[in-house]
């Protein structure tokens, strides 16, 4: 038995979206790892990218010192940043989608393969 999924984030607030084919995962264990590390890199790019809109807006121009804290505080809890897998094995046939929602109402949709870390996602996207 071989172990197969598909792994989705949706970032509303910067209208995109990323989606994990996982595939070939002969073990569960294997299995488990694949997801797990598919989920820090999901939680890695929505921090990363609530990070920016923070410091790219004047959401939090109006809060005071402890707000401003807080407010980060629950942005981390949404938002985990755990560190990235240094290499990511998403098996024989794995793929990621990513799709931006532009200001029109068209989707695009980038499908990268043959990723291997969350660098090579970076620059692909």
């Amino acid at each position: 038995m071989k172990y197969t999924a598909k792994v989705s984030r949706s970032n509303t607030f910067v209208d995109e979206n990323l989606t994990f084919k996982i595939t070939d995962a002969e073990t569960l264990e294997t299995f488990k790892q694949r997801v797990y590390d598919t989920l820090k890199v999901t939680d890695f790019r929505a921090n990363l990218q609530q990070r920016r809109l923070f410091e790219d807006s004047d959401l939090v121009a109006n809060l005071d010192y402890n707000d401003l804290k807080v407010a980060r505080k629950a942005a981390e809890i949404l938002y985990p940043l755990e560190g990235i897998p240094s290499k990511l094995d998403l098996g024989e046939d794995g793929a990621i989608e990513f799709s931006k929602l532009l200001s029109g109402g068209e989707t695009l949709s980038l499908y990268l393969h043959e990723i291997e870390s969350y660098d090579d996602l970076s620059r692909g996207i």
